[in-house]
């Protein structure tokens, strides 16, 4: 937020753009005055006096005159030192004039009659007052203006040889007093006035600063952007407008950082973020947090060029690790950008396109950029049209599953179940098209029960076989997820012992003790745990006893060596599962190379196409009767 002005600040300036009104008044008191003296004295006192002296003070009393009428169009113009030094002069030379002229005035005195004196001390008398109520404003000044009057005249006529002088002296003081009070109430109500007008002022700008910033990083929130979007796209028509970049950046591992180590060491992070992209940022380009972990850049007069090359630029800012309190983490960031060069796009337009980039980024691989294109916005209705037609097909059951079969001493032992689409118009949709559309739609429940109580049901069929069904995270964080599936294991009559749940190790070590418990009771009822794609397991061996396991299925990285020092990784990761009393099985196996150094490794469960590829339960339940597996019934 921009640093508004202290009050003391403030204060000062109201009292300078007073001061410019005021003065000039104070100026035509003071040349009234000095033509009434030359008037009343110019044939009896000495030129020096009645003329010349009079004619200086008018001489600089015009040019400052001059000086405080300009400066009524400089008040917001001037610096905070400025006011200061002006408003200290008028404390200085204030009193300073108005001595001189009293003692003009004392000395006028000499000559003339009685009545020409007389006339001398009231328009002096006059003079002081108005200066003081004139400066009312600068209060030193103000009481120096009258004290610098009065006591001359008090001295003055307390020694006169005239009695009238000297009893004329209670009557000044007490005058002089009373003119010194009022004239601190008047200012005291000026200050009052000028600092609830300041607070209010600065209780606005605050408010207005936080409806359009961000309080945690303190750049602008999405509100601002939008009027930001709209600055730009309102130029972009003019006649020689130019196009704008929109970059939108996520952080790529945000929610981890937060979840491990608490929302102040997220927030701390947020901030240092807007700092990093501020510093990538080229001036001119503004900076806004959306929300979450997620930010915007708004680049100016941008080409497709340069607008990838800044894109570029935010993705390398965050690739260094950030320096927390809680220690040093890597971020990385993804950035979506679109380039907009046609005027009749709205700002909520340009964000959503934007965003489409970004979730192609991240999409892509996270850690790099992505320029919006048309087809994106092409397969985002796609996906839109097959979200629908998903929750149509799991209605109706359209769905089926695929089993690929688990090798175990050259024979099959089991099988894991992949649920297939075959949609009607547009053919088979592959899962890693369907899945992320039920993930994001919230249709995974729906999903994973019928897969659940489809592959329950075909279990009935693969007898002597194990059947491993994948769970997903939102399935296991549901409170009754156990007691759904007793019901569905119940209602198929299928054998709990016979069916391995499969959880990612991901899934296992970011959702902690609540799945902890869940798979315990699961593993209560009977089931079979079995950890998939287990790419860190030497790293988290902590995890074996607490989730209960009976099987790994190793990671495709660390399942597919290339030999050497990979076949010692292998093994290592191999005993330590075997030392605590499981299974281990590889998945992707390709070859005859990559399977004999798999089973050296020791390695006793092999899946992949090296034997099969996933297949219909009809096509499974034939394969088994001519190898002589079970008893399938005929089909």
């Amino acid at each position: 937020m921009p640093a508004l002005a202290s009050r003391t600040e403030a204060f000062r300036r109201e009292q300078f753009r007073s001061l410019t009104h005021l003065i000039p008044i104070l100026y035509g008191v003071i040349l009234s005055v000095v033509l009434a003296l030359v008037i009343n004295y110019y044939r009896t006192a000495p030129a020096w006096l009645a003329f010349y002296a009079p004619a200086a003070m008018c001489f600089i009393v015009i040019w400052r005159t001059f000086y405080w009428f300009g400066a009524r169009k400089l008040v917001d113009r001037l610096t905070a030192a400025q006011h200061e030094r002006a408003v200290q002069s008028v404390t200085y030379l204030g009193p300073m004039l108005a001595f001189c002229f009293t003692i003009i005035g004392l000395l006028l005195m000499r000559y003339g009659d009685a009545a020409q004196q007389s006339l001398a001390v009231i328009l002096i008398w006059i003079l002081a007052i108005a200066a003081g109520f004139c400066l009312h404003v600068v209060l030193a000044g103000a009481i120096g203006v009258v004290l610098a009057a009065a006591v001359p005249l008090v001295i003055a006529f307390a020694f006169s040889a005239e009695p009238v002088f000297v009893r004329l002296v209670p009557a000044i003081a007490a005058v002089t007093a009373l003119i010194l009070y009022v004239l601190v109430e008047i200012y005291l109500d000026f200050a009052k006035i000028v600092n609830a007008t300041h607070d209010a002022q600065t209780h606005a700008a605050r408010a207005a600063h936080a409806a359009t910033h961000d309080p945690q990083t303190d750049l602008p929130n999405r509100i601002q952007l939008g009027a930001d979007l709209n600055q730009a796209i309102a130029r972009l028509k003019e006649e020689s407008g130019q196009p704008f970049a929109l970059h939108v950046v996520n952080l790529d591992r945000f929610k981890e950082i937060n979840d491990a180590y608490g929302h102040q060491a997220g927030d701390e992070l947020l901030v240092k973020t807007g700092q990093q992209l501020l510093k990538a940022c080229p001036p001119g380009t503004a900076v806004a947090r959306l929300g979450g972990d997620e930010f915007a850049v708004l680049q100016r007069s941008a080409t497709r060029e340069n607008a990838a090359a800044l894109a570029g630029r935010l993705v390398e800012s965050m690739r260094p690790p950030a320096y927390l309190s809680v220690g040093r983490q890597f971020v990385g960031c993804s950035v979506g950008v679109f380039f907009v060069d046609d005027a009749s796009l709205s700002a909520a337009e340009c964000l959503r396109r934007a965003g489409l980039a970004l979730d192609r980024a991240k999409d892509s691989g996270r850690n790099r950029y992505v320029l919006f294109e048309p087809a994106m916005d092409a397969t985002v209705r796609v996906r839109q049209q097959l979200r629908g037609e998903l929750h149509e097909a799991l209605a109706r059951e359209e769905l089926s599953l695929e089993y690929q079969p688990l090798f175990g001493a050259g024979a099959i032992v089991g099988v894991e179940a992949f649920a297939r689409w075959n949609q009607a118009a547009r053919g088979p949709i592959a899962p890693s098209v369907f899945i992320p559309i039920a993930e994001q739609g919230g249709l995974m429940d729906a999903l994973g029960t019928f897969v659940l109580r489809r592959a329950l049901e075909d279990s009935n069929d693969l007898k002597g076989l194990t059947v491993a069904i994948n769970l997903s995270a939102a399935q296991l964080l549901e409170a009754d997820f156990a007691a759904t599936l007793r019901d569905l294991v119940a209602a198929s009559s299928a054998n709990p012992r016979r069916i391995e749940l499969e959880i990612t190790e991901r899934v296992a070590v970011a959702e902690g003790p609540h799945i902890a418990g869940m798979l315990a009771r699961l593993r209560d009822a009977g089931f079979r745990i079995v950890l998939d794609d287990s790419g860190s397991l030497v790293a988290n061996l902590g995890l074996l006893p607490r989730l209960a396991l009976s099987k790994v299925k190793l990671d495709r990285r660390i399942a597919l060596p290339a030999g050497g020092d990979d076949d010692a990784v292998v093994r290592a990761v191999v005993r330590a599962a075997r030392a605590q009393g499981l299974e281990v099985a590889a998945k992707y196996v390709e070859t005859e190379e990559q399977e004999q150094r798999l089973l050296a490794a020791g390695c006793t469960q092999i899946q992949g196409h090296r034997y099969a590829r996933p297949m219909s339960l009809a096509s499974l339940l034939a394969a088994m009767q001519v190898a002589g597996i079970g008893n399938p019934p005929a089909t």
